[in-house]
């Protein structure tokens, strides 16, 4: 019998504006005391949300796999300080701007990476990227798109890695859908949540299958029920 594929999960959440405090306060009391206090430390409550809502799309990705409520007690962190739990379970995630999304799986290895396209300054960025890629993305119809298209390939690989800056990013040379790094194999899926977004994942194994899902966080009126992360739109595809 043939072995099935293995699934990569995608979550995402567009972050919403600022929710009322008590809804806030009781979303903040589902996770474990020091995540609370860790996000006690932010001031600014974009900041609060997105460390919160970072913390509950992992939960929901590992409640995915198997995991029990209590997953998040059990998440290290490695030398390099990616954050990973014991086995071969994998996670990551990222955010900009309106965006969250953990990617997920069993039975790999994957790193993630998506940015918001926003106007930058070339010239300071000359040390991660070839002088081939500077001519791809300056040759390029959209120089911009270019740019963060190369750039989220490199943070996803280095991301899966887990050596995360340690690598200098001008190492990392896709080529026709995959990234070799010190005799290993990453292989590269581009995402695109909308159009003011590049995104990249990176995965130790070509075959696999991919399911996209997008959480919604609806702020219930009944006072006293408690509001829930509920899954509004699930894709997979091969």
């Amino acid at each position: 019998m043939e072995r099935p594929k293995p699934i990569v999960y995608l979550t995402f959440i567009r972050l919403p504006d600022e929710l009322p405090q008590a809804v806030f306060t009781k979303y903040l009391a589902t996770v474990p005391v020091s995540i609370q206090g860790e996000n006690a430390r932010y001031q600014r409550w974009q900041d609060k949300q997105a460390h919160l809502f970072g913390k509950l799309i992992v939960r929901h990705a590992l409640h995915t796999l198997g995991f029990a409520g209590d997953a998040l007690s059990r998440i290290v962190r490695s030398p390099n300080g990616r954050p990973h739990l014991v086995g071969n379970t994998d996670f990551n995630l990222t955010h900009s701007g309106k965006y969250i999304l953990c990617a997920s799986g069993n039975e790999l290895r994957l790193g993630v990476d998506i940015e918001e396209i926003r106007p930058i300054d070339f010239t300071h960025f000359d040390d991660v990227m070839t002088p081939e890629q500077w001519q791809e993305i300056n040759q390029s119809q959209c120089p911009l798109q270019q740019f963060y298209a190369l750039w989220t390939v490199k943070e996803s690989v280095i991301k899966a890695d887990s050596r995360g800056l340690t690598i200098p990013l001008k190492s990392i040379v896709p080529d026709k859908g995959w990234v070799e790094l010190d005799g290993k194999a990453w292989y590269l899926r581009p995402l695109r949540l909308d159009d003011q977004y590049a995104g990249c994942l990176a995965v130790d194994m070509e075959e696999y299958d991919l399911v996209l899902e997008e959480l919604t966080i609806p702020v219930l009126a009944v006072l006293g029920r408690m509001p829930a992360l509920v899954s509004s739109t699930s894709q997979q595809t091969g």
